[in-house]
């Protein structure tokens, strides 16, 4: 894990923040140093995932699902491979977790570690806020349990010419996230492809300082 911890004297919150498929951790530093920037009372924990067969680092492997976004054995595969991803990863960090319980957390990620976040945030740990970027979920509405653990905000933010992973991916999570009463914002961007535009940090930043500020805060 790569750690960008607050220049604070004393941490206020924790973001856990997951790089995308063939990333590194390292890929999002920069990420991670613009929102502390503007958030400096926050640590930033950038996880970093292995290696997968293939020698490609990644949460969980895309091999034969690149293709198939529309299918329903592409949503089961997909569903399953990101539920092990998630439990594993929260399973080898319960320590370092488990550290960090009092404090306010937020969960970060873009593309398949978006998915990452999310999913962590539905089942594993008790979030603050989950912001989602270029990823999403493709049918939230199919996945039992998605309110298992409700973040107390989420924001989903995606390009509209996304090459990658398809725009409704954030839709549908955003819009079945509504339906079952959590705070969601949706940002969908025009001219932007498979990244992270600047306006969304923007706004991330925003969520977070107002977690911060908030009359039920936790004790840091």
């Amino acid at each position: 894990m790569l750690i960008l911890k607050s220049p604070h004297q004393k941490t206020q919150a924790l973001c856990l923040l997951f790089h995308g498929y063939g990333a590194t951790a390292a890929n999002l530093k920069p990420i991670a140093s613009l929102l502390q920037k503007a958030v400096p009372s926050i640590t930033f924990v950038l996880p970093e995932a292995p290696r997968l067969k293939d020698g490609v680092p990644g949460w969980f492997s895309l091999h034969g699902l690149e293709t198939r976004y529309e299918t329903k054995l592409c949503e089961k595969t997909l569903c399953h491979s990101l539920a092990k991803a998630a439990t594993q990863w929260v399973a080898d960090h319960a320590v370092f977790l488990q550290t960090h319980a009092h404090r306010p957390l937020f969960l970060a990620g873009f593309s398949q570690g978006a998915m990452m976040a999310l999913e962590c945030a539905r089942h594993h740990l008790k979030t603050d806020a989950v912001f989602s970027y270029a990823g999403g979920l493709h049918n939230a509405g199919m996945i039992p349990g998605i309110t298992l653990l409700a973040p107390q905000n989420a924001l989903f933010c995606h390009g509209k010419i996304d090459p990658v992973v398809p725009c409704q991916f954030s839709e549908t999570a955003h819009h079945h996230y509504q339906k079952q009463g959590i705070p969601s914002t949706l940002m969908t961007t025009n001219g932007v492809e498979h990244w992270i535009d600047p306006s969304w940090l923007e706004k991330t930043a925003k969520i977070m300082k107002t977690v911060l500020e908030g009359p039920d805060k936790r004790p840091g």
